[in-house]
């Protein structure tokens, strides 16, 4: 039995849930990934998976021995970079994870450029609110957009900026009035987006820099932004959002900007991704080129 082939069919299997995909990732038959997991498991004198005829799981000795396999390979696979040239070109599957609207908006539209900039790099993107783990599901890279990141062992860089702006339709100003004072905003309909903590509008004084922080309330939350636009458009409330959402509104007047004096406190677009992947060119490439597209983008 080859052992390292056995561990990385065992991860993969880990991973994608399914002894088929594993399978496929890896180049082999599902017969043939059957019978090396059984002669991995026979050589550790222990089950690492739990067979069902819909799903597979790992049992209590899998899930801590895949810890462990998962550091290894990582270091295998961190030293043969090690002893490449750092410009070799970027090539393989980069399984990335990104917010939902975020995604379809900015991150979707520069996949072709860098496909076409790196033609032998895969992208395996995963668009999802959830904030997802990247060690236990297997992503090499994810993007969150937050003010600040909390504290981990992940390596994180910043990639873009998000400025987001206080916008409602022209119905809903002619109905209800426009407010004057961030203070105001609560008396306001507020369309919430809503993923989790209680939301929080933040907004920069003018007068001497303090931040004001609001609680809005209204009739109608989602946890994606896109989604609340249909009813911003309609003239259900006045919504934060972030301005390359609605930047084609606002110029054609569908919207219109709520507060001007008062500057909302934008977000950052951060790379996040585990050490173990600092040095391989196909993360790097990634990351890079993130960077600069949407440092040339306006809202970023």
């Amino acid at each position: 039995m080859d052992k390292l082939r056995a561990m990385r069919v065992f991860r993969r299997i880990a991973e994608l849930g399914s002894f088929a995909a594993a399978a496929k990732d890896v180049g082999i038959s599902p017969a043939f990934a059957t019978k090396t997991l059984s002669a991995l498991e026979a050589d550790l004198g222990v089950q690492l998976v739990r067979r069902t005829t819909r799903r597979q799981s790992l049992t209590e000795a899998g899930q801590a021995y895949l810890e462990r396999v998962i550091r290894i390979l990582d270091d295998l696979d961190e030293a043969e970079l090690a002893i490449g040239s750092l410009q070799a070109a970027p090539r393989g599957r980069v399984r990335l994870a990104a917010p939902m609207s975020y995604g379809l908006t900015l991150v979707a539209p520069a996949i072709p450029a860098l496909l076409a900039r790196h033609p032998e790099l895969e992208i395996d993107l995963v668009l999802n609110d959830r904030r997802v783990d990247l060690v236990d599901e297997g992503f090499d890279l994810a993007l969150r957009v937050a003010t600040s990141l909390e504290d981990s062992s992940l390596v994180a860089r910043r990639v873009g900026r998000v400025e987001r702006v206080l916008c409602a339709a022209p119905s809903y100003v002619d109905r209800r009035g426009a407010p004057h004072r961030p203070e105001e905003v609560t008396r306001h309909d507020a369309l919430v987006f809503a993923a989790g903590a209680p939301p929080s509008w933040p907004f920069v004084d003018p007068d001497d820099g303090r931040t004001i922080e609001i609680r809005p309330s209204g009739r109608f939350a989602c946890n994606n932004s896109l989604a609340l636009k249909d009813a911003l458009l309609a003239g259900l409330g006045l919504t934060l959002t972030p301005e390359i959402y609605v930047a084609q509104d606002l110029a054609e007047g569908r919207l219109v900007r709520l507060l001007d004096a008062f500057r909302p406190v934008g977000h950052d677009v951060f790379a996040v991704y585990p050490p173990s992947r600092h040095a391989a060119p196909k993360v790097r490439a990634v990351i890079d080129h993130f960077a600069e597209s949407w440092g040339r983008s306006a809202g970023c």
